[in-house]
This record gives structure tokens, sequence and C-alpha cells, in this order.
């Protein structure tokens, strides 16, 4: 995945404003932006109701018969047989 980056970076010189600007001190700077954190969280907010509306409603979404408590986690039967 780094090759078209490195390729990209290795065949165009920098723009001047570029090679201007300071350097980033992590002491003083911090790492994320608050935009950066309210995208997180937005992210992360998102994620989590997606999931949750999955997790209890997908059943009846997708027509799907499913009981947390009396569907068993194994397939009855055996296990599965492999032929070579």
């Amino acid at each position: 995945m780094d090759v078209f980056a490195a390729i990209a970076l290795a065949s165009e010189s920098p723009h001047p404003t570029e090679l201007r600007k300071e350097r980033v001190n992590l002491k003083k700077d911090t790492l994320i932006s608050p935009i950066m954190w309210r995208s997180i969280f937005a992210q992360v907010v998102y994620q989590i109701l997606v999931l949750t509306v999955l997790l209890f409603a997908a059943p009846a979404i997708f027509n799907i018969e499913y009981n947390l408590v009396d569907t068993p986690l194994t397939v009855t039967g055996g296990p599965p047989t492999f032929r070579l």
C-alpha cells in the first residue's frame, strides 16, 4: 500500500510553501486537532448506533427467525465431512 505514496513523494519536488513550514512541536502542539476529535466521536456514535440496530432489529428487518435464548449455537448432526 505504501508503494504508490512513496512513488508520488519521490517523483515530485515539494512545494516551496511546504519547505518553509515550521516543524511540529509535539510537546506544545496537539497531535489530534479538535476537528479530528469531533470526527472520531461522530464515527463512534454512528458505529454504535448502526451495530445496536443491527443486533436487535436485524431479525425483524431481514425476516430471520432468531431467538437469543432458544437458538442453539451449534449445528446438530455431527461435524462436516471433507472429501479429498
